[in-house]
């Protein structure tokens, strides 16, 4: 590759990224606005027109979560991601293993939007390649005072270079634009990253740091 075709690649990439970062900024202002009515209609007793406002945002009807782990931060998240995954047919093994008193309320939006942006991933990855026998591995474990996550999903050949804060991705935006929102939240916890490409499979592994909730002192 000539340096002339580097820069137009590198081009392409600053384009891209401005446009992305552009459109987040869009749908942060909107969600916003539709955020504050959500929370009038709490705030008034509308409770039926809030649950409906926040289903129009997620996109799928908010049913209640089945008991995974016992923590109801997790439960609801994975309950809503392995309903999508049936309802499209996509294999998924879910393995977890948390105690039922860890403490996540402080961390509980970031690790929401880290979780959640493997699994939409690893569903978008599936629906791309179309019919797959390997399923969508997610494992959540708790050990020596941190959370780990672990998602693989079947996935065509990637070639990015995962150390950049701008992944590209000629077949999804959004898969560029949820690495980096994982990184920005890992950075905020101190958590640690590794996204890899191996054998047909895009495995993650996520570790955020995360204390049992002690028990209070009578």
């Amino acid at each position: 590759m000539s340096k002339y075709q580097v820069v137009d690649e590198q081009n392409k990439i600053l384009k891209r990224e401005i446009e992305n970062e552009a459109n987040f900024r869009r749908l942060k202002h909107d969600l916003k606005n539709t955020l504050l009515q959500v929370d009038m209609n709490i705030k008034s007793g509308d409770t039926n027109l809030a649950i409906a406002q926040i289903e129009n945002i997620v996109g799928q009807k908010l049913d209640n979560p089945t008991y995974l782990s016992g923590l109801t931060e997790i439960d609801y998240l994975l309950s809503m991601k392995i309903q999508k995954m049936e309802q499209l047919n996509i294999k998924h093994k879910i393995s977890l293993q948390i105690p039922k008193d860890l403490n996540i309320k402080e961390i509980s939006i970031d690790l929401s939007a880290i979780i959640g942006n493997l699994i939409d991933n690893a569903i978008e990855a599936v629906e791309r390649l179309g019919d797959v026998d390997s399923p969508i591995i997610i494992k959540l474990i708790y050990r020596d005072e941190k959370i780990y996550v672990y998602t693989e999903n079947p996935s065509e050949k990637l070639e990015e270079d995962f150390s950049k804060d701008f992944i590209k991705s000629s077949k999804s935006n959004r898969f560029g634009v949820g690495i980096k929102s994982i990184k920005l939240r890992l950075e905020k916890l101190k958590g640690f990253y590794n996204f890899k490409y191996e054998d047909g499979s895009f495995k993650v592994l996520i570790i955020v740091p995360c204390k049992l909730q002690k028990p209070k002192s009578s």
